[in-house]
Parts: structure tokens; sequence; C-alpha cells
């Protein structure tokens, strides 16, 4: 029992302590994140420069099919979840008597549940890169044709771009 939750302190511990440990170090260290937003950064430069952006599409395309491919295998995750927690009795009762002697229903009920919550979290996350990917996408479609100044409102204020 005791380890059952000190591994589940120790997850949460390691969860909700790995986003302040990545900034720390990367406020040390250059990261491969820092250097991704440099070379989305010449990408997009290199996009604008050309006159079909049919590849640039395509391959923000491919990322997003990879990324609904993974937000629908937590969907079927969260049901199968969803499905053992409703019937655990009914599942306890498939395995027999052969582990009962150490399991402990409110621990197993209280993991299901943690795995239950990162798949959720996982999920919401998924289905947000979906979204800005497909914002990426519009911002790709909308960008000004090569050595083309362009003025347009967007939000409200006046957007000029100009190249050369």
């Amino acid at each position: 029992m005791h380890v059952d939750l000190a591994a589940v302190l120790f997850f949460l511990i390691c969860w909700l302590g790995y986003p302040p440990f990545v900034r720390w170090v990367a406020a040390r260290r250059n990261l491969m994140g820092g250097s991704m937003i440099n070379m989305r950064v010449a990408w997009i430069e290199a996009m604008l420069d050309r006159e079909m952006r049919v590849a640039d599409a395509s391959l923000i395309g491919h990322v997003m099919s990879s990324v609904s491919f993974f937000a629908s295998i937590t969907v079927v995750v969260i049901a199968g979840l969803l499905g053992l927690i409703g019937n655990f009795e009914r599942s306890a009762q498939l395995t027999g008597d052969e582990f009962s002697w150490f399991v402990n229903r409110p621990m197993i009920e209280m993991k299901l549940v943690l795995v239950l919550v990162v798949m959720i979290y996982a999920f919401q996350a998924f289905a947000w890169s979906i979204r800005q990917l497909a914002y990426s996408l519009v911002l790709i479609g909308a960008a000004p044709p090569k050595y083309c100044r362009h003025s347009a409102t967007v939000g409200g204020t006046v957007a000029t771009q100009s190249r050369p």
C-alpha cells in the first residue's frame, strides 16, 4: 500500500514538476525547442519567397494527420478506461481469485482514474494542436505572393508586408 502511494506521488511530482524543470534548464542552455523557433522563422521566410506553397501546406497536413491519429487513439483508450472503471467488479471476477490476495480496489481505481486524467489531458493537447495546425494552414494560404506589397486589415489594425 505504501509503495503504491509512493508511486502515485512520484508520478504526480514528475508530471507537475517537469514543465518548471524544462523552463529552468532552457533558461541556462540552448534546447531543441529554442532552435526550432529559428528553423520555423527560416522556413516561413523561405516560404514567402516561393510562388507555389503546396509543399508547405502538405507538410503541415501530414503533421495534422499524425496528430489526428494520436487524438483518435486517446479517445479509444479513454473509452476503454471508462468501461473498465464502470465495470470494475465484473472485470475483477474475470481474473478470478488468483490476484485477489494483493489487489486493493481503491488503489487500482485511483490508478485507473489517474491514467484516465492523463489520457483526457493528452486528447485536449492533441485537439489543441490540430486547431493550431489549422490556423497555420490559414496563414500559409493568406501569405502574400512573392515580391508583392500587400496591406490587409487584421483585427482592426493594418498589417503591411513588403518584399523587395
